[in-house]
């Protein structure tokens, strides 16, 4: 019996054998190596483009007042759990906060409605129907004038067309 055992891991100790098990670990090293670099690439923003270079991203915390020329600015009870949702609206476009849990609003939503606000992805109203899908770069549906896909970092975004095949209004959601 020991013999057996004895002979059946003799391969191990063989040069081959040795090789061989130094392959399978690099093997597993470098798969390992490569899941932990896929995962921890960021996927691309959505947001907007604003005058001076400035951005606003979804899913980023959002200051009381974020930007300057503020038209309206409501608060209603939140949609989407305890707190309240905060709205405002500037001359193009409108932000959505939602509670973030913490006591402070993270950007759920950007509603494009006007020209000169362009998404970090290079839609913008006035855009044609025949743009923005060459613009969009994963897979999207179309129903009754809306092109609806999810960006890179996980934003559902909804383009509405008017039969003339201009974008009229574009909206971001953050899932």
């Amino acid at each position: 019996m020991e013999s057996i055992f004895k002979n059946n891991y003799s391969h191990i100790n063989s040069r081959r054998g040795r090789r061989t098990i130094a392959l399978v670990l690099v093997c597993v090293l470098f798969c390992v190596c490569f899941a932990a670099c896929r995962s921890s690439k960021k996927s691309a923003p959505e947001g907007i483009k604003l005058a001076g270079g400035r951005t606003l991203e979804m899913g980023v915390p959002l200051d009381e007042t974020p930007f300057e020329g503020l038209l309206e600015r409501q608060e209603s009870n939140s949609c989407i759990g305890s707190g309240t949702d905060v709205y405002y609206k500037y001359e193009g476009f409108s932000v959505t906060a939602y509670p973030d849990g913490k006591g402070g609003h993270y950007v759920g939503m950007i509603k494009i409605i006007g020209t000169g606000i362009e998404t970090l992805s290079g839609l913008r109203v006035g855009m044609t129907y025949e743009e923005v899908k060459a613009n969009i770069h994963s897979s999207f549906s179309e129903d009754a004038g809306i092109l609806s896909y999810n960006a890179d970092d996980g934003s559902r975004i909804m383009v509405y067309c008017e039969q003339s095949g201009e974008v009229t209004r574009i909206i971001m959601e953050k899932s």
